[in-house]
């Protein structure tokens, strides 16, 4: 990779990622909360008395979701309620994790079932967000080609169950494919490599926590295969979502994937 090339790649991705923000009314910004589902009926709208309140929601009493067993469904809805762009009626619904998951829109309130270590919870989204509104960009550091470099892969045969653990403390079992191994600021280093399906990925902290990137920790992507020589570009690393939220459900790093440096390349805080 050369210095130039790099440099107007990692431009136009940052800049598609600004893009997809403004063009994605439920993007990680818009996030207005995240509600542990109850056995039996959990009732929403923007009255005290429901279980699910947000002040968005277009009724007092918008609607009603049943679980049972960790099946939701849509018991009950007001006048308006759409589900997946239709007026809604009495209907289950799919979890993200199912694929293709139903999607509930009360006015502004934009409502999906998701699914956690066990968890079967609601993930809110408010697209009249003023955070969405207050959107200038996200923030990096200047596009340094010292932290992209060649590093060397060291499998593991076979490769290794772990489990990870999320920021509200749910937990599911993943793969590991490996370590990357490197030397930055005369420092050997290492960091463990998790099997994302098609990606490998890095989860990773530093020392920047500290002070300018967000403390829970960035993540970097490897494409597949990896080669025994892999090209390490730490200015592409990003943010997870919970950098933006309190209301999303981010892996935590690996204790072995805390770096004893200072990584000033890719996305740094979003919120001072």
């Amino acid at each position: 990779m050369t210095e130039k090339y790099a440099a107007e790649t990692l431009m136009q991705s940052r800049k598609d990622r600004d893009e997809h923000v403004r063009a994605n009314p439920r993007h990680w910004l818009a996030l207005a909360g995240l509600f542990m589902l109850k056995e039996g009926d959990n009732s929403f709208g923007s009255a005290d008395a429901n279980k699910i309140v947000l002040p968005g929601f277009p009724h007092p009493y918008s609607g009603c979701l049943h679980l049972e067993d960790g099946q939701v469904s849509l018991t009950e809805s007001a006048e308006g309620v759409l589900l997946n762009r239709q007026p809604a009626e009495p209907h289950f619904l799919k979890a993200d994790v199912d694929g293709d998951p139903d999607l509930v829109e009360a006015g502004p309130i934009h409502l999906m079932i998701i699914r956690r270590g066990g968890n079967t919870m609601l993930r809110a989204w408010d697209v009249d967000a003023q955070a969405l509104k207050e959107f200038k960009g996200f923030k990096y550091f200047p596009v340094n080609p010292d932290y992209c470099f060649k590093a060397k892969f060291m499998p593991y045969n076979p490769p290794k169950t772990f489990t990870v653990t999320d920021v509200i403390g749910s937990q599911h079992e993943s793969s590991l494919l490996g370590e990357v191994h490197f030397n930055l600021n005369g420092k050997n280093l290492a960091l463990q490599i998790e099997d994302a399906d098609d990606e490998g990925l890095i989860s990773f902290v530093d020392e920047t926590r500290k002070d300018l990137t967000y403390p829970g920790g960035r993540f970097l992507t490897l494409p597949k295969p990896l080669e025994d020589t892999i090209m390490l570009d730490f200015n592409a690393a990003l943010n997870w979502p919970c950098a933006y939220t309190a209301w999303a459900t981010c892996p935590l790093p690996p204790k072995e994937n805390f770096l004893p440096v200072r990584i000033e390349a890719g996305e740094m805080r979003y919120h001072e």
